[in-house]
């Protein structure tokens, strides 16, 4: 049944990019999309446009986040949010609300990430596996170059924007392709809703909803 989920969601979730608005490279047609889908098997390309061309990732910055505290820790390991995962951000930054010191399984911590896209969390988890913010985007760095992806650069784990945080649709594919090989990314991508269960500094469950309309 995961080999089937694995198959459809490399459909969906490598096609990623509509996003004129977004690209780095310089075009003639400010209207020019960047897609890509693959063939999650092969990998061979199916459908792509300027998939070579540089983008900010934003939020799909996630799948990759995702992946690399999967292959580096066990999804029953406990994380804490530190001051800094539980402080503020910019405006509009999607949050789950952690609290300083509030404990949860990895396992639940990357359900809010992927489904929520909960920008602490992200914070909470690389702090976790990295030591530090800085010290995960190298692991990271180090994951996109395994899966393929050449032309790939990420500063954070949650994709808030920096100039120094891009990638292409073909790295990005590349990097979902490598993730959904994964069991435990595969499942989690998969559920349309998650409950979250009570922490020691939560005393209600609470439950997400994946933002992903497909």
């Amino acid at each position: 049944m995961i080999q089937k989920i694995t198959t459809i969601l490399a459909v969906i979730a490598i096609i990623i990019f509509t996003i004129p608005s977004a690209a780095i490279a310089e075009t003639s047609d400010e209207s020019s999309y960047y897609y890509i889908v693959i063939d999650q098997e092969t990998g061979a390309i199916l459908l792509e446009q300027n998939s070579g061309n540089r983008i900010f990732p934003a939020s799909t910055t996630k799948i990759l986040t995702a992946y690399t505290a999967l292959a580096n820790s066990g999804v029953t390991s406990i994380v804490t949010a530190s001051e800094k995962a539980a402080g503020p951000m910019e405006t509009g930054a999607v949050r789950l609300g952690l609290s300083e010191g509030e404990e949860m399984e990895l396992y639940d911590m990357l359900m809010a990430l992927m489904l929520r896209s909960a920008n602490d969390v992200a914070v909470a988890v690389a702090e976790y596996i990295g030591g530090s913010v800085d010290g995960f985007a190298d692991m990271m760095n180090e994951k996109a170059t395994s899966a393929g992806a050449l032309d790939t650069h990420f500063v954070n784990p949650h994709g808030l924007h920096d100039d120094e945080h891009y990638t292409t649709p073909y790295d990005l594919a590349m990097i979902a392709r490598k993730a959904l090989d994964n069991y435990n990314f595969a499942s989690i991508v998969s559920r349309s809703e998650y409950t979250l269960p009570i922490t020691n500094m939560r005393d209600r469950t609470y439950t997400i909803k994946n933002t992903n309309p497909i």
